[in-house]
């Protein structure tokens, strides 16, 4: 029989859940559990509960504290998934598709770790999916989530890329509209690519809001990007980050309705790319900005090396660039 807990915002109501237990929670909490884990198979359990609430409209799993061992994927619909904070820890070995989300989903208050080589997706999305304090990590992972045309919320959250995959890893794959606030890309230092965000859709939605991206590459050869958005028509805010550490990292930003970008830190000295669209450059701080193409309007910016105009309408307000090659529209002063 399912449990049924009071929200405070909805005293009239009442909303189903279930509890599942790790195998080595403790006793307390197993006695609380609707289902216990074996430590194998795990997701057979969790599946379980999702079945029960999605029988009753909705509602809350809760998991345990413990260590919960997925070997096949995991589907989750229409649920609220709840750890109990860092000592939650799903541990994903299957080699495809570990967790796929579809629906209104929402996940938080725990950690993953992939286990197995992932040359799929760790965290698929289709529906709406939103993820709270939540901590993603893994080694020689393709893809550690995956929004494939749906809505994604990753908030107070952080990846952290393991030793590196062969080729491109990334963070954040996105299709759909994408929304990403006070979260960390973090990595470890090796000579394969990754790009902590990329983006390559068209007519979505892109916020991309006070993140911190340490994306290391430890070569000439190999790139670590902090964001890459390829976003056509769509609309894209890149507001208040601190993008690098490593003088390799770098980020572009192609083609879509209109960017604003602003109030960011880019700490490499390679360039930011900048590509077909309208792009509003505002108090930004970089060493070095190369516009291919498209129309971008300056102001306030810091640029410690220089601007290289390949293309484009470049419109300079007041700025502080040492070095500009190129033809620019001076609008204003440069300082």
């Amino acid at each position: 029989m399912l449990g049924y807990i009071t929200p405070p915002t909805k005293p009239k109501y009442y909303m189903p859940y279930r509890v599942v237990a790790a195998s080595d929670a403790s006793d307390e909490s197993k006695k609380k559990a609707h289902y216990i884990c074996d430590g194998s198979h795990d997701e057979e359990e969790i599946a379980q509960a999702v079945a029960d609430i999605n029988s009753a409209g909705g509602g809350i799993l809760f998991l345990t504290e413990g260590s919960f061992n997925i070997h096949n994927q995991l589907n989750i619909s229409d649920v609220e998934v709840v750890g109990s904070g860092p000592n939650t820890k799903i541990y994903t070995r299957y080699s495809g598709t570990n967790i796929r989300t579809s629906g209104n989903v929402r996940i938080e208050n725990l950690s993953i770790y992939c286990i197995s080589k992932n040359i799929n997706y760790h965290v698929e999305n289709t529906g709406k999916l939103k993820i709270y304090g939540v901590s993603i990590s893994g080694y020689n992972q393709q893809y550690y989530v995956y929004n494939n045309g749906g809505d994604l919320f990753f908030i107070n959250s952080k990846i952290h890329f393991g030793s590196g995959y062969k080729y491109t890893s990334y963070g954040i794959y996105s299709t759909g509209n994408l929304y990403v606030f006070n979260s960390m890309f973090t990595s470890g230092g090796d000579n394969y690519s990754k790009r902590g965000i990329q983006q390559f859709s068209s007519n979505k939605v892109v916020f991309i809001i006070s993140n911190y991206f340490d994306i290391d590459s430890y070569s000439t050869y190999a790139s670590g990007e902090g964001i890459y958005i390829d976003n056509n028509n769509g609309k894209n805010i890149i507001c208040n980050n601190i993008v690098g550490r490593n003088l390799y990292t770098t980020s572009t930003f192609s083609r879509g309705a209109y960017y604003l970008i602003s109030d960011n830190i880019f700490i490499a000295s390679r360039p930011i790319y900048i590509y077909s669209s309208n792009f509003y450059f505002y108090n930004n701080v970089l060493s070095y900005l190369q516009v291919v193409s498209g129309n971008i309007w300056m102001y306030g910016n810091c640029l410690n090396d220089r601007l290289e105009i390949k293309g484009g309408n470049v419109y300079l307000g007041t700025n502080k660039i040492p070095s500009i090659s190129g033809k620019p529209k001076i609008i204003g002063s440069i300082l």
